[in-house]
């Protein structure tokens, strides 16, 4: 907890963790401390469930406990729909926000899109078709693309959301997405901001 400073926590809009960070320690402890922190300070929380098992030594149970313990710190919260089970309301995620007290929830459907619960309503984006040479990182570059969509509209608090504004998250998440499988690599694949918003002037 040493490392985290607060003052750079002060400085943040949005606060972002996932379950691979909180596998161990001591990156645990640090993780949930600034989560701890940036909710505190009125910062969105955002988590990435992002099950990966060999960090769990395939134990998924001990997974599903660790990401139970965080999400009551959690605003919005970024889910596939094969990790939903790890919400422990049987894949019901409404009764997961309810649960957990958490705003926003986005279901990642792979090549089909994505869905976004929020204040009653259920948005959705469908998938883009495409030549996929390498999967890996898609899900970064989908929810990296969300957050900057929100941050790019002002959005500080989840309460000044919009359906306007969540939509807008998803179209741009999902082209970030749609980019990052037509190369090969985690990180390399990752698209600019210039290069989603190029794309998205097309459709």
């Amino acid at each position: 907890c040493e490392d985290v400073e607060k003052a750079q926590i002060a400085q943040t809009t949005i606060v972002h963790a996932g379950s691979c960070s909180i596998s161990q320690q001591p990156a645990s402890g640090a993780t949930i401390y600034a989560m701890e922190q940036g909710r505190k300070m009125g910062k969105i929380v955002s988590f990435d469930v992002n099950y990966r098992g060999l960090l769990w030594g395939e134990d998924r149970k001990a997974a599903i406990s660790a990401v139970e313990s965080v999400l009551p710190l959690v605003n919005i919260l970024k889910i596939s729909e094969e990790e939903t089970d790890m919400l422990s309301t049987n894949g019901d995620i409404i009764a997961a926000m309810e649960k957990y007290n958490i705003d926003v929830i986005v279901e990642t459907l792979g090549s089909n899109g994505a869905k976004c619960f929020w204040n009653g309503d259920i948005l959705k984006v469908d998938g883009m078709k495409a030549v996929c040479i390498d999967a890996t990182g898609a899900g970064d570059a989908f929810w990296g693309g969300f957050l900057t969509s929100l941050m790019q509209a002002r959005i500080t608090n989840t309460n000044n959301l919009t359906k306007k504004n969540l939509q807008d998250a998803l179209l741009f998440g999902n082209v970030a997405g749609w980019l990052c499988v037509q190369k090969k690599g985690a990180i390399e694949s990752l698209p600019t901001g210039a290069e989603i918003k190029e794309i998205l002037k097309e459709l």
